[in-house]
């Protein structure tokens, strides 16, 4: 909706994510059209998973500002098997396996499904018809559903939705350093796919082609951002850039930009974030004043120096 509608409801004209620019290629709700034409015609395919930020961000029932209404989760609507929220590349892996060996998948973390019972431990939020039409029950749902966002300390999470419940798994653990050096160091293509290259250039490609993630996540909580909600509040950073993706040493980029969800890239963290995650009681850490227990790490001011 967003590639093919400004925020005022007109229709876009162009489209920088599509080839060519030319704004005829997605329809509206493109994950729901999708999921059901593939259901339509390809009735073999069997799983269906939903993933990416739109997955992420209307995984329970929710408020859509296209029809100013609550909806349901989209994987309901998009009648879709499974769904994986947040960055979800530990979850994708487990369900592989769990595929290939033809094992339950529901068990993963990170996993949300449709469900006839609530698991032992889970949470009930208020059902799908409750906050639809009760303002004060889908604030009360949003509270939990927001408190229950980090690794460490979220409890599974369980929303009626008719006589179904839509069952969110605890979310999947922080990757290591280790772990997020490796997935960003991994031979990327950096270019768009030979099939639509023929159609034109993507031109959001051009921005990020070459540049260089150095974490993710964000403590901030703006009201207006998604981020906390699907990278997590826990800022997460690399190692210093290794040698072959420092600023400067791409053949055809000669200054790479660091890239990241927020600034600054030297990400600052909380000292009691190891011992008890995120904090729950008060967890708008910057306003009006920095919480004490902020420190401020800066190892990328020396990677991001062009050797």
């Amino acid at each position: 909706m967003v590639a093919n509608y400004t925020a005022t409801g007109r229709p876009r004209r162009a489209d920088d994510y599509t080839p060519g620019g030319r704004n005829t290629k997605r329809p509206n709700r493109a994950t729901l059209v999708y999921a059901n034409q593939i259901r339509r015609y390809f009735k073999n395919t069997v799983p269906i998973m939903l993933g990416g930020i739109e997955a992420s961000l209307r995984r329970v029932a929710h408020y859509d500002f296209w029809t100013d209404k609550i909806r349901r989760s989209v994987l309901f609507d998009a009648k879709a098997d499974y769904l994986l929220y947040g960055m979800a590349e530990g979850s994708v892996l487990e369900f592989a396996k769990a595929l290939e060996e033809g094992s339950d998948p529901t068990t993963i973390r990170g996993l949300c499904y449709n469900g006839t019972e609530i698991p032992e431990g889970y949470l009930e939020l208020p059902s799908y018809e409750l906050v639809s039409k009760d303002k004060d029950a889908f604030t009360e749902m949003f509270h939990v559903f927001y408190r229950n966002n980090d690794p460490l300390n979220a409890h599974g999470l369980a929303q009626p939705h008719g006589n179904r419940y839509l069952i969110q798994n605890p979310p999947y653990p922080h990757l290591t350093q280790e772990e997020l050096d490796h997935v960003y160091g991994l031979d990327y293509e950096r270019d768009q796919h030979p099939y639509y290259a023929k159609q034109g250039k993507v031109k959001a490609l051009e921005t990020i082609r070459y540049s260089i993630p150095t974490h993710r996540g964000c403590y901030g909580e703006c009201n207006f951002c998604a981020i906390a909600v699907h990278e997590g509040r826990t800022v997460q950073w690399r190692s210093e850039a290794p040698s072959s993706t420092k600023p400067g040493q791409s053949p055809t980029c000669p200054t790479s930009p660091a890239s990241s969800p927020t600034s600054p890239p030297q990400p600052p963290t909380c000292m009691g974030t190891n011992a008890r995650s995120n904090c729950v009681r008060d967890p708008v850490s910057i306003n009006p004043a920095s919480t004490p227990r902020f420190v401020q790490f800066s190892p990328w001011i020396t990677a991001s120096r062009p050797t």
